[in-house]
């Protein structure tokens, strides 16, 4: 009884270890993104623009599932499920930004405007966000 307690102890530790990789898995997927955009950028090679362009493809889902245009920062690519961090709810700065320019460049190099159209919704929500601070 003892062991079998302490493997399903193991097994829960194991599988809280995955769940944190996968947290981590967009904002790494997002910095290959931006290589292999780099890498097409400086060597002119199509690979470079194919593999960018279905890794978008996979990356586009984020930005899908929220009325506001943020990208969900945690994507499972295999089932396209997105959510934010459980520990802030919301994504990162670093994600929007860096999603902005990277889109907008594979939008121009496949003469496909829907990575642009999408990513270009947060502006939308930022428009309509107070300007003025008080005080």
């Amino acid at each position: 009884m003892r062991r079998e307690s302490e493997k399903r102890e193991r097994g829960g530790e194991r599988e809280r270890e995955r769940e944190e990789k996968r947290r981590e898995e967009r904002g790494r997927t997002e910095l290959f993104l931006g290589g292999l955009l780099s890498a097409f950028a400086l060597s002119k090679d199509p690979f470079y623009l194919e593999r960018a362009t279905s890794l978008g493809e996979l990356l586009v889902v984020g930005f899908e599932k929220t009325p506001s245009g943020f990208p969900e920062s945690v994507l499972n690519l295999k089932t396209k499920a997105s959510h934010n961090h459980a520990w802030n709810g919301l994504c990162l700065l670093s994600e929007v930004g860096s999603s902005q320019i990277e889109y907008a460049y594979l939008s121009h190099h496949t003469k496909d405007p829907s990575f642009y159209k999408k990513s270009r919704q947060v502006y939308t929500s930022l428009d309509r966000l107070p300007k003025q601070l008080p005080g």
